[in-house]
Parts: structure tokens; C-alpha cells; sequence
């Protein structure tokens, strides 16, 4: 699937911008949902903020039919089965 080699290296460039976050990944009912960690992070670093607008952006205009959702610790959805892991010990 071409959305998801473009959503895990997009996350690793973020990754490498950005070395105190962690980030799974998970596709789910034609959703990819991205947990980045940890919240102060993903909630009050505008550089990272305007990183992940452009990814959704981008996302969007070369994947109509797909949606794309970042999330964070607290969020109603959470990542069951990650599929890819940056930052963690396990990464896969």
C-alpha cells in the first residue's frame, strides 16, 4: 500500500527532527493513526505542530480516500496493534 510506505517515511523524517518524541503507527478501517508521544511535546512545540500540518496536508492531496489522524496519550482511540515504532526500545 502506497499510503503507508508515505506515512512510515514521513514518520521517520519526523523522528529524525524531532529525537525526544516516540511514534507508532497503526491502519485501521481504512484510518492511519499515529500516536506521538509524549503530550507536552505533541501539544505545545509549535515547530512540531506546523511538521505534522504539512504531513496531514500533504497526506490529504495525495490520498483522498484515506484519512490520517494523529493522536496522543489521553485521546478516546488508542493504538492497539502497532504495525511500526520509533523511539521505543521494540522498535519495529
Amino acid at each position: 500500500m502506497k499510503s503507508k510506505n508515505f506515512i512510515k517515511n514521513k514518520l521517520k523524517d519526523l523522528y529524525s527532527q524531532f529525537k525526544n518524541i516516540k511514534i507508532r503507527y497503526e491502519y485501521r478501517a481504512n484510518v492511519h493513526i499515529i500516536e506521538v508521544l509524549p503530550f507536552s511535546f505533541y501539544a505545545h512545540n509549535e515547530e512540531y505542530m506546523v511538521a505534522e500540518s504539512k504531513i496531514e496536508n500533504e497526506f490529504e492531496s495525495k490520498f483522498p480516500g484515506e484519512e490520517i489522524l494523529f493522536i496522543t496519550k489521553g485521546f478516546l482511540i488508542k493504538i492497539m496493534n502497532p504495525e511500526f515504532e520509533l523511539g521505543f526500545n521494540n522498535n519495529k
